[in-house]
Formats: structure tokens, sequence, C-alpha cells
């Protein structure tokens, strides 16, 4: 009995496959090719066949055209015609036109008769064929006027003809037996005075068209079909004439799903369909020009097995051969794998041996000269010098093992290093930032007051060559209080220190808000704000005062780089989230610079720094806000055509739309006003958010005249920048709902920790309740009493902060 090893198995295997597979793919390939490239050459020359068969169809029904018109042009018509309004000739000219009918019917046999109808459809001359025959028979007395035939010829232009559909021939109103399809032809006759006097009509037999068509080879079959689906020509009589006849007989019940494409194309070739799977069909439409009656469709079906009988034959040779080729293949296989095998078998009983620790197990002796005999003297100086490997290896080991432990020392050092450094830097922005608030105070704060409240300085008016100068102070001012706000984020992002305060945010409020900032930063350019959102978006589960920085950082980019065009802010629902988007038509960004657009201090080019100003923190900073939030700030841009940034929120669920809000209290927030002095001694800056223009200045005169250095602020998001850059000593909060959302101004100042103790003023309307949020100190005055109870309420309230800090 033959025993293989597994080695031997899978040479034997490999062998046959290397042998095997070339010839499998070369027998598929070529009985594919064969059966495909047969298929479409006999589809090809049926498809011509059948094109042939339909145009010489057309021509022959086009030659009986040419035939009725012949007749409706020869002399004894003519003189026919030209007599009916002379009755004296009428007769002669009628006997002689009899005459003409009847010799055109013997030498045309393929017709049945000849007729001449007057204007009002009554038969005025008649020629029909009997037994091969022509004779003269009565005119009918019945009316035609009702026929289509004679309708619409009575419409048509001299040398026009109508052509019927197909008809069965019919004596008296009962359909003659057998059945004869027929066709019916006729054109206007003129009068020489140009006037329509009658109609000839000739009725042709449909079965001198149809010839040569008829013939069925074997495993053919042709049909010929009606517009309406009735066969004209079928291997099956019962199935003919099926609407007329009314059998139920028609390709739609037949054919239903082929005929769709059958008459959707003026030909073509159907190949294994859902009705005829193991059929070839090919088909062509018979259309004669300028004929909207005659459209009949000529089908050719053959059996797809007729086809490839020659293909069939050829594969059963072809695997006869490859099994004869199997066998021949293995028995090769077994015969050479045999003599590889043997040696290779005892030089793995030999590594087996050595392994199990044997080391003087002697190796096998290999005759041949080839890669075996090289394998075993290999395998023999491997076995002298595995030894020596095998002591230096433990050497090697223990070596390594202590560059690895110092190496993992030095990683914890390198790590403290890195931790201690980067709480170093956020220690030192957090420093730096507190100290460059300080004299941003005083910039800003006296340069705003030079600027819009000059009684401050004793009424004096301050010259107009230095108020270009002052403003440039402030402005540069706000900037610097915007980049260290911006490094402030950037630390609190990187540590980990950052914390969101989710809520339910309406976002139509958010965006109404950024606009009317953003068109402040136009400075007029002639660049549009287009809102591209629905009032009715669904309430977002975000921070609102992050979401607003988000978006007016990239409307504030949009408008720096758009010179003109538009600035669109649009917002969509996508399943469960909202979509935020803001596009510009501006510069654009290069495709090399937006894989590093969203680097730190980086932007699309250097150049654009000094065209542009920034720093390159604000899409850094908006984009981990966005992650935050559990989206990703996105960037599309072609350059010339502008850029669109994106990102989007989650929309709230039926839990968070129904949570409870933080509860709030005012027990004690606004005691503490009577029992505090009413004089403080020391100048303050007072940070005032008041979107109306007359009670801002109101405020801001009332506190100057007190001495204060007033800062203001028309926007949420203005006031709070300015409150986290200046830290004032005092904020007032104008405003009414809705114009200032003053809850979230709230949320944001107690969520910084820098601007959570500064006391809050708020002005109220008479039966308004602000929200008051417990951790802060909160104090409220009617508006209605603003100008006796301001001076005095910020006075109790600084004297009360003041003594809060120093523990009084």
């Amino acid at each position: 009995m033959l025993r293989l090893s597994h080695l031997q198995t899978k040479l034997i295997l490999a062998f046959v496959l290397v042998l095997l597979i070339p010839t499998g793919i070369i027998a598929f390939y070529s009985l594919s090719t064969a059966s495909s490239t047969l298929i479409g050459k006999i589809s090809a020359e049926e498809l011509r066949s059948v094109v042939a068969q339909a145009n010489t169809i057309e021509k022959r029904i086009i030659d009986v055209k040419n035939d009725v018109l012949f007749l409706s042009q020869a002399p004894s018509t003519r003189r026919y015609v030209n007599s009916l309004d002379t009755p004296g000739e009428l007769q002669q000219a009628a006997d002689g036109e009899t005459t003409f009918f009847q010799a055109f019917l013997k030498r045309s046999t393929q017709y049945v008769d000849i007729t001449i109808l007057s204007l009002s459809g009554r038969e005025i001359v008649h020629v029909s064929t009997l037994d091969g025959e022509a004779f003269d028979t009565i005119p009918a007395k019945g009316n035609q006027s009702g026929y289509a035939y004679f309708n619409q010829a009575i419409g048509l232009l001299a040398g026009q003809v109508y052509i019927s559909g197909f008809e069965l021939n019919a004596n008296d109103g009962t359909i003659e037996l057998p059945y004869t399809p027929i066709v019916r032809y006729s054109t206007p006759l003129q009068a020489d005075n140009g006037n329509v006097v009658g109609v000839l009509a000739v009725k042709s037999y449909m079965k001198p068209m149809l010839q040569d068509i008829t013939a069925q080879e074997a495993g053919s079959e042709t049909y010929l079909i009606d517009k309406d689906g009735s066969y004209l020509l079928h291997p099956d009589p019962s199935k003919l004439y099926g609407h007329v006849l009314k059998n139920k007989a028609t390709l739609d019940d037949d054919q239903p799903n082929d005929i769709r494409q059958m008459f959707g194309a003026r030909q073509g070739t159907i190949l294994g369909s859902q009705d005829r799977p193991d059929s070839l069909q090919v088909f062509a439409h018979i259309k004669p020009v300028g004929q909207i009656a005659v459209q009949w469709l000529l089908v050719r079906q053959k059996d797809v097995s007729t086809i490839l009988t020659e293909v069939n034959n050829a594969q059963f040779v072809i695997l006869a051969l490859a099994g004869a080729a199997l066998i021949v293949a293995i028995a090769v296989a077994v015969f050479f794998t045999r003599n590889i095998v043997r040696p290779v078998r005892q030089l793995v009983q030999t590594a087996d041996a050595i392994s199990r620790g044997e080391w003087e197990t002697p190796i096998p002796t290999v005759t041949t000269r080839d890669e075996i005999s090289h394998l075993a003297t290999a395998f023999e100086r491997m076995l002298r010098e595995l030894r020596t490997l095998y002591n230096d290896l433990e050497n090697r080991v223990a070596a390594r093992t202590a560059e690895l432990e110092a190496a993992n020392k030095q990683l914890v050092i390198t790590k403290g290093q890195a931790e201690q450094a980067s709480r170093a830097k956020s220690v030192f922005l957090s420093n730096m930032s507190h100290e460059l608030r300080t004299p941003l105070n005083v910039i800003i704060g006296y340069s705003s007051s030079m600027l819009d409240v000059p009684q401050m300085f004793g009424n004096v008016p301050l010259p107009e060559i230095y108020q270009p100068y002052l403003k440039l102070i402030e402005t540069n001012g706000h900037y610097l209080l915007g980049l260290i706000n911006d490094s402030l984020d950037l630390s609190k992002v990187e540590s980990g220190n950052i914390d969101l305060r989710f809520a339910c945010v309406s976002l139509p409020d958010i965006f109404r808000g950024v606009i009317s900032t953003s068109i402040g930063l136009l400075k007029g350019k002639p660049v549009h704000i287009q809102p591209d959102f629905s009032d009715n978006l669904p309430l977002v589960w975000a921070d609102a005062m992050r979401v607003r920085q988000i978006i007016l950082n990239l409307m504030s980019n949009a408008i720096k780089f758009t010179d003109s065009g538009q600035v669109t802010l649009a917002a969509r629902v996508e399943g469960n989230w909202v979509r935020i988007a803001v596009s510009d038509t501006g510069i654009g960004i290069p495709e090399k610079a937006l894989a590093t657009i969203f680097d730190r201090f980086k932007q699309a080019e250097y150049g654009t720094s000094k065209q542009y100003g920034g720093t390159g923190l604000g899409l850094d900073i908006s984009k981990q806000f966005s992650l935050l939030h559990g989206s990703d700030l996105t960037v599309e841009s072609t350059v010339g055509k502008g850029t669109t940034f994106a990102f989007a929120l989650p929309i709230a669920t039926s839990e968070q739309l129904h949570s409870e809000p933080q509860p709030v209290t005012t027990d004690g927030a606004v005691s503490i006003l009577s029992e505090v002095p009413t004089s403080v001694g020391q100048t303050a800056v007072i940070l005032v958010l008041e979107d109306e223009m007359t009670t801002r200045d109101v405020i801001h005169r009332l506190l100057e005249g007190a001495g204060h250095v007033v800062v203001n602020a028309s926007e949420a998001d203005q006031a709070v920048t300015l409150a986290t850059g200046l830290l004032p000593a005092l904020i007032v909060l104008g405003g009414e709902p809705p114009s200032l959302d003053r809850e979230a101004v709230l949320d944001a100042l107690h969520k910084d920790p820098d601007t959570r103790h500064i006391p809050i003023l708020i002005i109220t309307g008479r039966d308004e309740h602000p929200p008051l949020a417990d951790k802060a100190m909160i104090y409220t005055v009617m508006k209605a009493n603003l100008t006796s109870e301001l001076a005095a309420s910020v006075t109790m309230i600084l004297v009360a902060a003041r003594a809060a800090m120093s523990g009084d």
C-alpha cells in the first residue's frame, strides 16, 4: 500500500495544481469565450435577418401605396374624376374606369377590390375579384363615411395615402372563413380645379406582404405582432388575431415582461429573459414613414440549446482530457516527490532528536548533488555552532534585560520632566494672563472713557486729532485681551481642566446674536451676511457660550478673508444632529494647507498672517470645543471660490428636555445693601452690558460721575470676553429678555473660576424676576429707580465685595 507523508502529499498536490490550474483556466476561458462568441455571432446574424425582413415588409407596404397613387393618377381615373360634374360624359368615363380597374386586378392578384367613394361616402365605382377574376359589382347603397379609411383620406393632400391597420376580411359585417387578414389603402381624388371630389380605396391581402418569413427553422419560431399585442403571424393558428377574435391570445399575456423592452426600442436582442429564460429573441419594428396605423413588431425566437450544441460537445471532450491529465499528473508526481521527501524526512527525524537534547545524533548521508545535499551540509554546520550560540544566548539575554531596566527608569524620569514642564507652562500662562489683565484694565477703561464720556475729565472736549489714536489704543487693547483669552482656553483644553456646562440650547437665538456681532465686523466691506436656518430647529444639548465662541470665531474668520461677496451661516437637521456650516466666497485655502489648517499657530500661508493678522489659535480652539461636543470641525475649500467650515451638535433627548434646571434663590442677595456704608473712596473698573444705546449712556454718565472707569458692551459674547480679560470690580447687566441672554452670561461667568467672584448688578423691569445663581453675589435695581439708586447701589456693592475679600 502506498504511504505518503504530509510533505509528499503537499508536493503532489502542488504538482497537480500547477498542471491543472492553467489547463482549467484555459479550458474555462475557451468554453466561456466560445459560448459568448457563438451566441453573439448568431444574435447579430439573426438581428440582421429580422431587420432585413422588416425592411422588406415595409417596402412591400410602400409598393402597394405606390400602386394606389398610380391608380389615382391614371388617365382613366382623371377622366372619371373630372366628369363627375358632367352628366353626359360620366357613364362613358365610369365604364372606362371599371375596365381599367378590372385589368389591374387581373394583373395584381394581391388586391381584393378597388372602390371610388363620393364626398358623402357612397360607393360610385366598385370592382372586386372572385376566384382570381376581376368583375364589376353594383356599388353598395350603404354610406361608408363613418369608416376611418374614408375620413382619414378626405383630410389628406394630393399624393398622400392613408394605410389602415390589419383587418379580417368581412362580407356584410360578417368575418369570412377561413380568416383572411387585409390592409386598406385610401387617397383623396382631386379634380383639375383642385377640389377633392372623392376617395379611392383599395383593399389588399396581407399574405403577399409576409411571404418569405413564414418558414420555420428547427428550434426557431417567428411572430408578427400588431401594436395592440395581437398575433398576425404565429406557429399556433389558435393564437392569431387575439383582439379581433377576443381569444385573449396576445403578446401581453404570453410575455408580459419582454413586451415592454420590445416596444421600447426600434430593434434589439433579448437573451435569457424572465419570460423566455432559455431563448434568444431578436426583434425589429415595421413602421412605414408617415403612417401611424401600421405599427407591427417582427420577432424571431431561437432556443439557446440548439445554439450551444457544439459547445456542449467540446465541453465533454475537454472534461475527458482533463480527467486523463489528472491521473497522469498524480502518477508522475508520486514518482518524483518520493526522491525529494525521503532525505527531508530523515533530516526531520534528526532535528527531533536534537530538540530532545540528543546532541550526538548523526546527520544522514545524502548522495545527491542538489539542494537537499546542501541542506544536510548546512544542518551539520548548524549543529556544531548551536551549542556555542546557546551558551552566548543567556549572556545576551542578561545584558538586554539590564539595558531594558535602565531605559525604563530613564523613561519614568523623562515622563516626570515632561509633566512638570506642562504644569509649569499652564501656571506660567495663568500667571501671565493675570499680570497682563491689570494694565489692560487701565488701557481699555480709560481710553473708552476718554472717547465716550469726556465729562469725567472736567467736561473738557477731547480734540479730534487725538480721537483716532485713542480708538487705536482701545482696539488693540481688545485684541490683546482676545489673545489672552485664547491662550487661557488653549491651556485649559490641554490640561483637561475645562468644564462644559451642557443644557438645552436654542440655536436660532445664538445665530441671531452672532450675526448681529458679525455685522459690526464688516467695517464697510461689500460683504452680505446670509442667514440660512429655520427658526424651528430642535433644541441641542450643548454649552451655549462655547457654541457661540465657535460660531463667532468662524464668522470672524470668514469676514476677515472675504473682501467682497457673501458669508452664509447655515444649519440643517441630519439624523440626531444639527449640522452648522459657515461658508464664504473669499480667497479660499490652498489644498496643501488644508492638512495643517487646524494646527496651532498656523495659518494657510505665511503671507496670510501678514495681510490679515491673527495668531492661528482660533481654529484650534474651535476644533477642540467641537470635539468636546462629540463632533469634529471639518473644512472644504477651493482657492478663489471660498471656504466652508462645519461641525455638528447633538439634538437634546427627551430625558434632557425634561431635566430639572438648577435651583436659584434670592435669599440674602440684596439684604447687604442696607448694611454697608454709602461711600467707597476708591475708583473701580465697572463693565456695563446694555444693548439699548440711550440707557447705556445714562448708566455710563452716572457711573463716570461717581468717579468710576466704565467699559461698555452691547452684546453678551462681547461682555463675557471683556469680563474674562479685564476682571472688573463690578458687572452691570441691563437689557430685557429676549434682547440679551442674561442667563447665558451668568452661566459663563459663574463657570469661569476667574470671574465667578465678581459681583453682578442686574437692572430689572417692574414685573421681571431675573435668574439668580446661589454661588455668586448678584444684586438688583429697578429700572424705574435707576437715576436715583444706581450710584448708591454700586457703592454699597463694592464695599460689600471688598469686605468679603478682606475677611471683614
